[in-house]
């Protein structure tokens, strides 16, 4: 499940901002991993998790879905399926997890360990992943899940 930052909040059931700043929309952000880090919680920040570094890594820019109604009544949207690959054996990674990074690049969204890690040792290890985000409000701003 997906924890979302205090920088997260919903201003439209539609539309994803961050709070203090308009410019800085969900949209356009991006979808990263991570090697180390603590617990998610609604008070992570992006200087608090280790980014992945093997070789063929790099950041993918999210599209979102148009959102849906879930059964509560809240709604939700899905990333593109983003790829993650590995092209060389100089950098091995064990990747722990995902981060949710708006498009300044720098305010974490969201992070969510992921139930197992996953190795990224040799040329063409990898694996797509789809991101899901509940942007629904509730009471305590940190409901929401992303999916692999």
């Amino acid at each position: 499940m997906i924890v979302k930052t205090k920088a997260q909040v919903i201003d439209e059931a539609s539309r994803l901002t961050i709070h203090g700043s308009a410019t800085a929309k969900m949209y356009g952000g991006y979808l990263a991993l991570y090697t180390a880090g603590p617990t998610p919680s609604i008070n992570s920040t992006l200087g608090q998790f280790t980014e992945a570094t093997f070789g063929g890594y790099g950041r993918v820019a999210v599209t979102w879905s148009s959102p849906f109604n879930e059964p509560d009544g809240s709604q939700s949207v899905y990333t593109q399926v983003c790829q993650f690959e590995g092209n060389s054996t100089t950098t091995p990674n064990t990747v722990i997890g995902a981060l949710l990074i708006a498009s300044d690049s720098v305010t974490l969204l969201g992070s969510e360990t992921f139930a197992g890690s996953i190795s990224i040792v040799n040329v063409d290890d990898g694996f797509g992943y789809v991101g899901k985000i509940n942007a629904g409000f509730q009471p305590d701003d940190s409901a929401g899940t992303l999916v692999t």
